[in-house]
């Protein structure tokens, strides 16, 4: 990965682009990327937690979709946590794509660039089915996309193991 490579880094449901710090020190870090980490548009809770879309609604509104790809549009790596790894996957941008704990939502996957895409999911995810990971790939591949899938033991989080292993893969 060149050291001018640009990146985007969604964060999933109620979280914050704060919270991400550790994981955006890391790839910077590692690969001499530093990632645009945008807040969600919508307030979550009394924690001061932020959403790409709300609990009525099937996925990001256009509106949403459309400011990210203005300000993002020329980026190299799009990551994604959950609910920011499902908006990743609608956003149509990006050369590469990381998938962390991801789902599909009502609006449909945008695979007509083809990015490298990498799927990550735990087995034990009790808040996302890992069966998501599965239809992503599917999905991926046949768009044409070249895709890896990387199912480990752990949950939801995002943790250490999977911070490296997307590293990893970004640097291969």
């Amino acid at each position: 990965m060149p050291r001018t490579a640009s990146a985007l880094f969604l964060h999933g449901h109620a979280d914050t682009p704060e919270r991400l710090g550790d994981v955006a020190s890391a790839l910077t870090a590692r690969t001499g990327i530093r990632p645009a980490v945008p807040a969600g548009p919508l307030e979550v809770g009394d924690h001061a937690g932020r959403a790409w879309w709300g609990a009525d609604e099937d996925g990001p509104d256009v509106r949403t979709l459309d400011r990210l790809r203005a300000d993002h549009g020329d980026i190299d790596v799009v990551l994604g946590h959950s609910q920011g790894a499902a908006v990743a996957l609608t956003l149509g941008i990006g050369r590469r794509l990381v998938v962390i704990a991801g789902f599909l939502c009502g609006a449909p996957p945008r695979f007509d660039h083809t990015p490298d895409v990498l799927v990550l999911h735990g087995e034990a995810d009790d808040v996302v089915d890992p069966v998501h990971a599965r239809m992503i790939e599917r999905r991926a591949r046949a768009a044409g996309c070249a895709t890896t899938m990387h199912l480990h033991e752990g949950g939801h989080a995002l943790d250490a193991r999977t911070v490296a292993t997307a590293l990893d893969w970004l640097e291969g």
